[in-house]
């Protein structure tokens, strides 16, 4: 089962009508792990869901990025991504992934 997760935002700080590179990394043991699927949910700073579940790009084995496109009249503040993946058929979520959005 995949046992870490990291991630990365490509700018922490973006603009508004800016495209934002969300990049996520499952390991098992340290290794590069695919997961059987990884979907991915954007919240903007009014706790509002901007981008429902969305299946994300596999770029390599256990490389896997999603590319959110914000609107030039959106909200500005502090986004939460939510990453859900399933591993060894068992539902995992990953949701501490945050950026800034001007």
């Amino acid at each position: 089962m995949i046992d870490q997760v990291t991630w990365a935002v490509v700018n922490n700080v973006n603009d508004l009508g800016s495209s934002i590179r969300i990049k996520v990394n499952f390991f098992k043991d340290a290794i590069a792990t695919d997961p059987t699927s990884a979907l991915i949910k954007l919240v903007n700073p009014h706790n509002t869901t901007v981008q429902t579940v969305t299946t994300m790009t596999q770029i390599s084995v256990g490389v896997y990025e999603y590319n959110f496109q914000t609107s030039l009249t959106g909200v500005a503040g502090k986004y939460r991504a939510t990453v859900s993946f399933v591993s060894d058929s068992k539902n995992l979520i990953e949701d501490d992934i945050f950026f800034y959005v001007e």
